[in-house]
């Protein structure tokens, strides 16, 4: 793991993006038990692959859950804004999450 991967986590970890993820897969898992045996099997297959998406989370899924917690709490931006923005700069899938972070501060890209 890269020390800009590193900080990232850390930052994420910080404004409770694993609390969040906890949350996320409980309520996936819920979803997928109680999905109807007779109903569209696409639904249930998206549920999956959530699922799958969030007992491994890959770097941009935690930046976006990140970003989505500053809009609940914009003193975590301070210490997700740093972190994401350096990370942005190795890795152009970080750029959609940075951007919604500026949004969120009323700061313009």
């Amino acid at each position: 793991m890269s020390e800009i991967e590193a900080r990232l986590r850390e930052a994420a970890a910080a404004v409770g993006v694993a609390e969040r993820i906890e949350v996320l897969l409980k309520s996936v898992e819920e979803a997928i038990e109680a999905y109807p045996d007779d109903a569209d099997p696409r639904y249930l297959t998206r549920l999956i692959d959530q699922r799958t998406a969030l007992l491994d989370p890959d770097l941009p899924l935690i930046a976006r859950i990140a970003v989505q917690l500053c809009e609940n709490d914009a003193s975590r931006a301070a210490v997700l804004g740093p972190p994401l923005a350096t990370a942005a700069t190795v890795c152009p899938l970080m750029k959609p999450a940075v951007n919604q972070l500026r949004r969120l501060l009323g700061e313009t890209a």
